[in-house]
Formats: structure tokens, C-alpha cells, sequence
């Protein structure tokens, strides 16, 4: 939530944004100006501490509740680390054998889902979303994943191939 502080005599405010409550921040605001605190102490989302002196208070602007977005450097980051899931996974499907037995677009469609899916929960697990850890943890998942697919998809598809052709056959056959 965005909050804008205003100070007697001072034409510039604070602004920042904190993790805390509306509630929260008009307790802060009426104990401060009740006279039950001296100063009005709040924290930004980043933690650091704004202190004011009660006295100096021209107002407090509470902004509204709304669920975090999502910059576009984020944004960025999430296109880059799926791209290169679907470069392991077109890597994976041209170094691995089978490749004829499933289609050109499965196995990097793979890598690409396993790398988004991953990066974002480890986001909401806190890692930082530009840090290194996050890159190596998604892409070596979507590594594994297009080779753990293109290893899977490869065998149980000449199975079911050779499955559907004898029965084709045992059925043409009876009809002669």
C-alpha cells in the first residue's frame, strides 16, 4: 500500500510503500496524534523505519489495498528464463534419440512450461527473482523435464505403434 506523509514546513513529503494494513497505519496515525506517542513510526515494505515528530504532522495520505503487480523487469525476467527452457528443450530434442516418434514442438513446449512454472513458485517461495539461484534451479528443471519427456515419449510411443499395427494386422488379416 502506497503512503504520502505530509510535513509542517517542509514542501517536500515522504512517500513509500508499506507492507502494513490500513488499519494498522491509522492506529500508528491516531496514536501519534492523540498525543500517546511523540512521533509516528512506520516501516516501507523494503524495512526501513520512517520516524516523524507528532507536532510536525500536515497529514497522512493512506493509499489503497491492492494485490502486488508485476514490473515489467519481472515480466522480463519470467520471458527470458522460459525462453531458455525452450532452448534446452529444442537442445534436448535434437541430442537425445527418438526424435522422430513425437512432434518438433513438444519437448521445448516442456522445457519452456518447466522453466516458467518452476522460476515462478520459487518466486512465491522468496527467492529473489534476479538472483542466480533462481536461473540454475528453472533451467536445470526444465532440462530434466525436456529430457525426462523426450525419453518417456519416445518408447511409449514405438510401443503403441507396434501395438496398433499388430492389431491392424490380425484385423485385416480375418477379412481375406
Amino acid at each position: 500500500m502506497d503512503l504520502r506523509i505530509g510535513i509542517q514546513n517542509s514542501p517536500r513529503e515522504l512517500s513509500f510503500e508499506t507492507s502494513q494494513t490500513a488499519a494498522e497505519v491509522e492506529q500508528a496515525v491516531a496514536a501519534a496524534l492523540s498525543g500517546q506517542s511523540p512521533v509516528l513510526r512506520l516501516s516501507d515494505s523494503k524495512g526501513t523505519v520512517y520516524v516523524v515528530p507528532a507536532a510536525a504532522l500536515a497529514y497522512v495520505e493512506i493509499g489503497t489495498e491492492e494485490a502486488r503487480r508485476i514490473g515489467v523487469r519481472r515480466l522480463m525476467e519470467l520471458l527470458f528464463v522460459t525462453l531458455g527452457g525452450a532452448i534446452l528443450g529444442l537442445a534436448a530434442r535434437y541430442a537425445l534419440p527418438r526424435r522422430r516418434t513425437h512432434g518438433v514442438v513438444l519437448v521445448p513446449a516442456v522445457g519452456a512450461a518447466a522453466a516458467a512454472v518452476v522460476w515462478v513458485a520459487l518466486t512465491w517461495l522468496g527467492f529473489a527473482w534476479d538472483g542466480g539461484w533462481i536461473w540454475v534451479i528453472s533451467l536445470a528443471a526444465a532440462a530434466a523435464a525436456s529430457a525426462g519427456t523426450a525419453l518417456f515419449v519416445g518408447p511409449r510411443r514405438e510401443r503403441q505403434d507396434a501395438e496398433t499395427f499388430a492389431r491392424l494386422s490380425k484385423f485385416g488379416l480375418a477379412h481375406r
